[in-house]
């Protein structure tokens, strides 16, 4: 979300919505699909009783004391598996090709102040849809903070997922252990008004209060952020190109993390991300190091807030780069070699050319529209990256608006 609000403030986005999105933005350079298509995963909690004896407490750190030093010099005992233990998926609907509902399983309990509920023979599970449809618009508050977004089931179908998916794992899966019941849940402690054979309960479930005794039951997102600046083919569509991953409009940002991704991933993002790190550090090493690629990226002169539709089809890995063409902002090649280690940056790769002069050796001024910094490429590797492409990218705003 980061980087969609930096470049709505830096004025890159759908031209025509401003006032939908913010107030007192202007977007400059128009980029139809900036912001408009946010997505993430979304689930419910519950907590499940286990009636036998447990084996491991991993909430007592008074008696784990001697696992945890173990764990410390010797890197071995119970804690070199630690939170969330289990993974599993799920259909919820037969008919569909692939799981779409994940089971994540933790030790640690659901939360709250009812300790009841985070006792040592009782477990989280968290049931997330991992394929869902709904999307949303980023949008800034009077303050230009991001609002929080809402994408909770905001798609009837991926309620009728959640539902199904629930009223299985209720009725099909957990009774198969004898020893698992619901604690917190429908039919359990927390929701005995709920019958968990129910479908019309489960779904009051699912939308009724998010809250419970402390415990958030519902209304959860996951942080798996994507869709905000995503890969598309068509350039009219605006996003990001896939021959060089550069934000369509500009001459040199560049947006590698999970926001390039067009919709939900099916799986959590974390590989999916580093994947896409790895094929962008080839794209970016042939878009900086040749001076024959265009790296510019012509501007849409065209003020429509067009959103790229669901069917809007481009890969999540980037394809080869772009034929050649003649350079309009060549860039110096690296000067280290292919086989030497990068240099660490925080996630942000900078290079530097030498102005343009006159005759009297005078810099020539700038006439591109774009931001100003030879090449600013935003990754997702660390925290270091966001705080740096956030400078780079206030410093182009002031020479975008200027």
């Amino acid at each position: 979300m980061i980087d969609t609000k930096l470049l709505y403030l830096s004025g890159v986005g759908p031209k025509g919505s401003e006032s939908s999105i913010g107030n007192r933005l202007y977007f400059k350079i128009n980029n139809p699909a900036v912001g408009q298509s946010f997505s993430d995963h979304i689930g419910i909690q519950l907590s499940i009783h286990y009636q036998g004896s447990p084996n491991f407490n991993y909430n007592d750190r008074a008696s784990n004391n001697p696992n945890i030093i173990k764990y410390l010099n010797e890197r071995t005992g119970p804690f070199t598996q630690y939170l969330p233990v289990l993974f599993a998926h799920f259909k919820s609907n037969p008919n569909l090709s692939r799981p779409n509902i994940e089971i994540m399983i933790s030790p640690s309990g659901v939360g709250g102040y009812d300790r009841n509920v985070n006792s040592a023979n009782k477990f989280q599970v968290l049931l997330i849809h991992m394929s869902q449809k709904g999307k949303t618009r980023l949008t800034l508050d009077e303050n230009n903070s991001v609002k929080y977004p809402s994408v909770y089931f905001t798609n009837q179908d991926d309620l009728n997922d959640m539902v199904d998916a629930l009223y299985i794992f209720l009725n099909d899966i957990l009774p198969k252990n004898p020893q698992l019941s619901v604690h917190f849940g429908p039919g359990g402690y927390s929701h005995s008004n709920l019958n968990p054979k129910s479908k019309s309960d489960c779904r009051a479930y699912i939308t009724g209060g998010e809250e419970k005794y402390g415990v958030t039951y519902s209304k959860m997102i996951m942080n798996h952020f994507t869709g905000t600046v995503p890969l598309l083919e068509d350039a009219s569509l605006g996003g990001v190109d896939p021959q060089s991953l550069l934000v369509r409009g500009t001459s040199n940002v560049h947006v590698v993390d999970a926001s390039i991704y067009p919709g939900t991933l099916s799986a959590h993002p974390v590989a999916t991300i580093m994947a896409g790190a790895e094929r962008a550090s080839d794209l970016l090493i042939n878009v900086i190091a040749d001076q024959s690629i265009d790296t510019t990226s012509a501007p849409s002169t065209t003020s429509t807030t067009k959103a790229p539709s669901d069917a809007a089809k481009s890969p999540t890995t980037a394809p080869e780069t772009s034929t050649t063409t003649a350079s309009k902002s060549p860039v110096d090649a690296p000067t280290t070699s292919a086989d030497a280690p990068a240099p660490s940056s925080g996630g942000i790769v900078q290079t530097t050319t030498a102005p343009a002069v006159d005759n009297n050796n005078e810099p020539v001024p700038s006439t591109t529209d774009s931001l100003k910094a030879d090449r600013i490429v935003a990754s997702s590797a660390s925290i270091h990256t966001y705080l740096l492409l956030g400078l780079a990218l206030i410093i182009g705003a002031i020479a975008i608006l200027v």
